[in-house]
This record gives C-alpha cells, structure tokens and sequence, in this order.
C-alpha cells in the first residue's frame, strides 16, 4: 500500500468515526424514520462517504466538510427514495399478477419461517450462488441469523465500517445479479427490517 493509499483510508477512517452518526441521523430524519427504509438511509451515507473518497483530493481541502458531506447524503437520500419507490411500484405490480411467492410473503412474518420452507431454501441458494463464499457468508450471518455489522465485525476482526460497506456493495451487487435478485433482496429487507 502506497503512502497515498494510506493517508487516504486514515483520513476515510478518521470521517467515518467523525461524521457516521450525524449522517445517519440526518439520514434516518429523512425517511421519517422508517424502517422500511433504514437500508435506504445506510445505504446513502455509505455513498456519501464513497463520493468523499472519489473526490478526496478537492474534498480533503474544502473548508466545509460536514456542509458537503449533508449535501451529498441529501441528493442521495432522494435519488435512493426516487428509485425505491419505483421498484415498490414494481413490487406492487408483481404481487397483483399472482406472482408465485406472494402469499407466502403475505403470510409469514419472519425470514426464517421463510427460508425453513424447502422450496424457498432452494430458490435463495440459487439466487446466492453468484455470490461469493464470504458475500454469502455475511448474507447469512446478517439477514438471517440477525447479527448486527458490529458482531459480523467482531468475529472478522474487522471494523463495522467495513462491514457496513460489504453489505452495501453485496446489496447492490444483488440488484444486479437478476430480477430475482431483486425480489430475493426484497424479501431479505422487508423481513430483516
């Protein structure tokens, strides 16, 4: 690792301790504290401080870093609000043309009476297997053994900043992976949150 390289994640460590929870509060006041939308909010701030990182060089000198760092979250919190939205609309109109999961979705309140039916468990390994073995390996730890990003954290010897930006990236990765990623991503946030 270079100096530079270095210099940049103590700075990117040292905002993340400084600015997490204050962007987060901003974040969670946002959605109205929702928590439907609490991945929303984190996955906003996460962003955030990724954008700080891609423009490090000016934004390491800007006079005002908590100002920029606001703003940043609030084009993003509204941008990720606009695309949830869309993909709620989507959701909606899946479930009104008897999409094979819904009443399961409908009736069972909690993931893991979920994923204890044979047929789901199937379909979540499948959706999982692009995956790699430590993405499915958090997914699991966090979504269905419920254990916060601190205690992934804990037991990676990690930080949870880290943890919290795997999540992020897996999530967006899922997003991408298929349309059934996407419902299987669905499913995870509407039962986890």
């Amino acid at each position: 690792m270079s100096k530079n390289e270095k210099s940049k994640k103590e700075f990117m460590e040292q905002l993340y301790h400084q600015y997490y929870q204050s962007l987060m509060r901003q974040a969670l006041y946002y959605i109205r504290f929702d928590r439907q939308f609490f991945h929303i909010a984190h996955d906003s701030v996460m962003d955030t401080f990724d954008a700080a990182l891609a423009s490090y060089n000016i934004f390491a000198s800007h006079p005002n870093q908590h100002g920029w760092l606001r703003l940043a979250l609030k084009r993003r919190l509204s941008a990720h609000m606009k695309q949830t939205r869309a993909e709620q609309k989507i959701t909606v109109e899946l479930d009104e043309i008897s999409f094979p999961y819904t009443s399961i979705t409908e009736t069972i309140n909690d993931i893991e009476q979920l994923v204890e039916n044979q047929d789901n468990q199937v379909l979540v390994e499948r959706l999982m297997k692009p995956l790699g073995e430590k993405e499915r390996t958090l997914i699991r730890l966090y979504y269905f053994e419920h254990q916060s990003a601190a205690e992934i954290a804990t037991l990676y010897k990690t930080s949870e900043r880290v943890v919290n930006t795997q999540l992020y990236r897996i999530r967006k990765k899922m997003k991408k992976i298929s349309e059934n990623g996407v419902f299987l991503l669905i499913l995870m946030l509407r039962f986890h949150l």
